[in-house]
């Protein structure tokens, strides 16, 4: 396990986000002044209850780690320009200094061998809904986050012979895409095997598609 600083926060950051903070509360500012001083990573996780700001806030023990990419001068405080790389378990939450820290393990995605051609099926489902869905949007005269075949162009020939590696950051490319709250990114980094990451995706396609109909047909 690995003792870091903690970023408590509103909003769930998946691996492979671009990561963009205003920083001015004096911990906070503690927070980063410390990890630009050692290996530049912090870890983020959602707020289960309370708010981002003045302390005393719960949290979740699911999260990301985030590197550092560059800081800049802000009017107030700081702006943080990083990145989300892996998700982590949050073993235990520390608040002894004035900014949180969490003791964490990497989580580990793996897959057997027999199961890779599964899990390359699935992901291949998991596109194919999340561009019927994108259609949809479309159709609904509403905002659509890519243009038509986007997604599918994402998925790579020979899928069910790669890696387990190659499956995960599929993963995370896809799921990056999905238009959903704070709360149901968090669901996706408890975790879980590869295959049940992609049942809740897909399950959550499905909930925006029931949410947009609702609100929006005749």
């Amino acid at each position: 396990m690995t003792l870091a600083p903690a970023f408590p926060l509103g909003t769930t950051f998946l691996p492979g986000d671009a990561v963009v903070l205003r920083v001015f509360e004096s911990r906070y500012l503690d927070l980063v002044h410390m990890t630009l001083e050692s290996d530049r990573t912090f870890v983020t996780a959602l707020i289960s209850a309370g708010s981002e700001v003045g302390g005393g806030d719960k949290r979740f023990d699911s999260g990301v780690l985030v590197e550092i990419d560059h800081i800049e001068e802000a009017e107030v405080g700081l702006m943080l320009y990083g990145h989300a790389t892996a998700p982590v378990n949050i073993r235990f939450w520390n608040d002894e200094r004035s900014y949180p820290q969490a003791k964490y393990d990497i989580q580990i995605s793996t897959v057997e061998t027999a199961a890779l051609a599964e899990c390359a099926t699935a992901l291949s489902s998991f596109a194919a809904e999340l561009e019927k869905f994108f259609c949809f949007l479309e159709e609904m005269h509403l905002p659509t986050p890519t243009p038509p075949g986007f997604v599918k162009s994402l998925l790579p020939a020979g899928l069910a012979s790669m890696t387990t590696e190659t499956h995960t950051d599929l993963f995370w490319t896809l799921a990056r895409l999905l238009p959903c709250t704070a709360m149901a990114r968090f669901e996706l980094l408890i975790d879980q095997p590869l295959t049940k990451r992609i049942q809740r995706a897909m399950a959550e396609i499905q909930h925006m598609r029931e949410i947009v109909t609702f609100r929006y047909s005749n």
